[in-house]
């Protein structure tokens, strides 16, 4: 059994008890025990003195960047420029001077002196007038069936200016100046008038009938066995013969790079495009299209 020695009396007793039982003192503490609890004590107190420290430096900080910011210079806004008024001047008053019979007309302020180019201004064009007046015919298509038989073309409108006259192909048939129309030789052509920057067209067909035959004899019409021809490509034939007549044929090509002829007749085809072959007896020319299509 342990016993501890009571410091009031002196006496040994049991560590069972937690006073002497001889003179009632209680025992001494420990020093370790002291320090023990000195130490839980003070680690409290630093935490709260730390806790402490943190709030006040956090308000210090806020407190001086509080006072920066109230402090620092506000932003400069940009001058506006003072605002010029320009004041326009006032026109010079015109004086006016004298007439003769010594009075001042009246002084208009502001007005502008006269004596300046004055500029007038273009008529305008109306719908009626010559610049914008069609070149019509009156016909735009004729025929005629003889060689010298004549037909006059006619204006309905026509702008300013002379007129001129104009045929595609005098072969078959010619215009004057003044617009008459003559038969040439059978085929197709066309008479152009044009005046004042405008044109107008008509179709002339010219249909030769050829007449065989003397006094008394039947009358027999000459022909060609085909009046339209169309070859496939370069290197195809034809034999074109004319019918009703006993006369010597001329055979002629209007465009030997397209078709060619030979003095019996056989049309040949050369290359692409449209010719005209013409068999010529005596006054009448009997005419067959060719047209040759590319390889």
């Amino acid at each position: 059994m342990s016993t501890r020695r009571c410091p009031n009396c002196g006496e040994h007793y049991s560590t069972t008890y937690k006073k002497c039982p001889f003179c009632g003192g209680s025992p001494q503490r420990r020093k370790g025990g002291k320090r023990l609890a000195r130490k839980r004590g003070g680690g409290v107190f630093r935490v709260i003195l730390l806790l402490i420290a943190l709030a006040l430096a956090g308000f210090l900080i806020y407190s001086v960047i509080k006072s920066i910011r109230d402090n620092a210079p506000a932003a400069s806004s940009p001058t506006p420029s003072p605002t010029v008024e320009v004041t326009p001047s006032p026109s010079p008053d015109v004086t006016n001077e004298p007439d003769e019979d010594g009075a001042v007309p009246p002084v208009v302020s502001g007005a502008e002196p006269t004596g300046g180019t004055e500029v007038s201004p273009s008529p305008a064009v109306t719908p009626g007038s010559s610049a914008n007046t069609a070149l019509t015919l009156e016909k735009t298509d004729i025929s005629l069936f003889s060689v010298g038989e004549t037909a006059q073309m006619k204006l309905t409108s026509s702008p300013s200016g002379t007129v001129t006259w104009k045929s595609s192909d005098e072969a078959v048939a010619t215009v004057s100046s003044s617009g008459l129309v003559k038969a040439v030789g059978a085929g197709t052509a066309n008479v152009t008038a044009s005046a004042g920057g405008k044109t107008a067209a008509c179709i002339v067909r010219v249909k030769l009938t050829a007449q065989t035959g003397g006094s008394g004899d039947t009358v027999t019409q000459a022909s060609l066995n085909k009046t339209d021809i169309t070859f496939s490509g370069a290197g195809e034939s034809y034999a074109l013969k004319v019918t009703g007549t006993d006369q010597t044929v001329t055979w002629t090509s209007g465009n030997t790079a397209v078709a060619k002829v030979d003095a019996g007749g056989k049309v040949t085809a050369v290359g692409e495009g449209t010719t005209t072959i013409r068999a010529k007896f005596g006054s009448t020319v009997l005419e067959c299209i060719i047209r040759v299509k590319p390889q």
